[in-house]
């Protein structure tokens, strides 16, 4: 899920409000970009959705609550567990016989992943060919959606609570 603080510029606020005030499509913002790994250094292993549509730490919850790396990249937990050939050190106490199996599965998922030295990582905006966020593609995203009867609410209460700012004229 995304978030805004005070600390965020004004136009992430608003892009964040609409998936909260969007009562009949929530979190079509979130559903609507993934993290594609490069290096794998800025992607965190456990948080970010980088391999399907769900992060690690939901596939593999048991895995994730013994882990003794919380905080780690993507990069970092690669290296260790699937080079390394071992996830030894990485628990914070002997595994379960039916931990063991998530392991299996994890590591086997791991092993389909390349990093790519060359490129760093990047969020990808999924409702646009060019892989690249743009109001035009958010807007659009969300018309075709309310047109299409799919549950966004009308124009008018999405409408007026996103463009209801004060700008200057």
């Amino acid at each position: 899920m995304i978030s805004a603080d005070h600390k965020s510029s004004i136009w992430w606020r608003d892009i964040v409000s609409i998936e909260f005030h969007s009562s009949c499509l929530p979190l079509w913002f979130s559903n609507s970009h993934k993290r594609q790994l490069g290096y794998g250094t800025s992607t965190s292993f456990w948080y970010e959705a980088w391999t399907r549509n769900l992060t690690i730490k939901e596939s593999f919850p048991h895995l994730y609550y013994i882990s003794d790396h919380i905080l780690v990249s993507a990069a970092d937990m690669l290296e260790f567990m699937v080079e390394n050939q071992s996830s030894s050190g990485c628990w914070r106490r002997r595994l379960f016989n039916w931990e063991e199996d998530f392991l299996a599965t994890l590591m086997d998922k791991l092993r389909e992943v390349q990093l790519q030295p060359n490129c760093p990582d990047r969020w990808c905006w999924k409702q646009d060919n060019s892989n690249s966020f743009s109001v035009a593609s958010a807007y659009n995203f969300l018309i075709n959606h309310q047109q299409q009867g799919m549950g966004v609410d009308s124009p008018p209460t999405w409408i007026k609570h996103f463009w209801n700012s004060v700008v200057p004229s």
